[in-house]
């Protein structure tokens, strides 16, 4: 059902039928935080904020207004391996959102007057991240994991980084890198493949592009899987152990997936012992990144908890990981881990723009991924491919320990 049209310019467009009432338009663009250069760190997440600032065709206020007289909810982020723009609409609509999306994407002239208010806006923002224990965590481990790869560290870089970008630095940025050949245009909804196709050939008709940018995404071929502390004040630590794991095409993301949900995936998966039986945390969960199809991957479990309970929780992380690489998995917990990730698939592929959220986040390390050969995929899975993948990414028990510590 999914069809795909890459257009002479560069630009993929991948459409998905959809019954209901709404249409879900995002670009795509491929390039994030580990595109930047190391005097720019934070310029992906700015270009994304700026851009809504002014267009040649529409200044701030006009941008929102008209996608909102519309009913239309609009939103974006920044990633480590992508830039996302996205409108959810009526269906009738759908060609005002696919035009004030490609607007702010292709026609965006950073105002003067607007860029350092917007730098202003996401200094803050990082600020508050700062201060947060669980984000500091996550920033820590990839400070850690990528030590030698610095635009790696912040998906957004920091207060001090953004504050000495330039606006004619961030116009290069955009202008280099919010090209055809980067961009993916997802449409999942009731609109047709070719009326998408003839109205970005219209609207792109010509537009010239010229690409002077410098590559700075480096493949990661190894992790610097260390412990580390930091202090934060607050009331409350954080917690990362993390352990390499792999993720090339989709059977081993379903792996993960599967793997993530038996020891982290709520009640009844193995870490919630650490809450349930000896009370050490609130939060606990696992899950895994993957930046791309060839680089390092990495599972983690993340804890909120009391500094005084970081030694015991320690121990029962290695003492399950260690259990189910000797001793394998029950079948009960593989078929209930199973069966919650086809749930949260099949979630997911309910609404228009959870569909296209989940090809946005996924679209890196996988390529295209259609709904029904997913499940066919996960279908076949045997606790035998689990079992044989845990212990593979688990063969040498290594494993960092992040640890961002409360001063009260």
């Amino acid at each position: 059902m999914i069809e795909k049209t890459v257009l002479q310019n560069g630009l993929t467009i991948i459409t998905e039928p959809m019954d209901g009432d709404f249409v879900n338009v995002a670009y795509y663009v491929n390039k994030g935080s580990i595109d930047e250069p190391e005097d720019c760190l934070g310029i992906a997440h700015l270009a994304e904020h700026e851009v809504f600032k002014g267009t040649a065709n529409r200044n701030k206020d006009e941008v929102w207004e008209d996608v909102q007289k519309y009913g239309g909810e609009m939103n974006a982020y920044t990633a480590e391996n992508s830039t996302a723009f996205f409108c959810t609409i009526l269906k009738e609509y759908w060609d005002k959102a696919l035009d004030v999306i490609s607007d702010i994407v292709f026609n965006n002239t950073i105002p003067e007057e607007e860029f350092e208010l917007e730098k202003g806006v996401v200094i803050e923002e990082l600020k508050m991240y700062d201060d947060d224990a669980k984000h500091k965590v996550f920033d820590e481990t990839s400070r850690v994991l990528f030590k030698d790869y610095k635009n790696r560290w912040n998906n957004g870089g920091t207060p001090e980084t953004v504050q000495r970008i330039k606006r004619e630095q961030l116009v290069d940025f955009i202008n280099n890198n919010y090209i055809p050949q980067n961009i993916t245009l997802f449409v999942t909804g009731n609109v047709k493949h070719e009326d998408i196709e003839k109205f970005v050939e219209d609207y792109l008709d010509g537009y010239e592009f010229i690409n002077d940018s410098q590559e700075h995404r480096v493949t990661v071929d190894k992790l610097n899987i260390t412990d580390d502390v930091i202090s934060l004040h607050g009331t409350q630590s954080t917690m990362m152990a993390v352990w390499e794991t792999k993720v090339s095409g989709t059977k081993e993301l379903l792996l993960n997936e599967i793997l993530c949900s038996i020891l982290g995936g709520g009640f009844g998966s193995r870490f919630m012992e650490i809450r349930e039986k000896y009370g050490y945390a609130y939060t606990v969960n696992c899950n895994y990144q993957a930046f791309a199809e060839n680089d390092k991957a990495f599972m983690f479990c993340y804890a909120g908890l009391n500094k005084y309970n970081i030694p015991k929780t320690k121990k029962l992380i290695i003492q399950n990981l260690k259990d189910i690489k000797e001793n394998g998995l029950r079948f009960n917990e593989f078929n209930q881990a199973k069966i919650c990730v086809k749930s949260d698939y099949k979630k997911q592929f309910s609404f228009c723009e959870d569909v296209n959220n989940f090809r946005l986040m996924q679209y890196p390390i996988g390529g295209t991924i259609y709904t029904e050969e997913l499940l066919k995929v996960l279908e076949k899975i045997t606790i035998q491919d689990v079992e044989n993948f845990a212990k593979e990414i688990l063969q040498d028990m290594k494993i960092g320990f992040i640890v961002v510590e409360q001063t009260e």
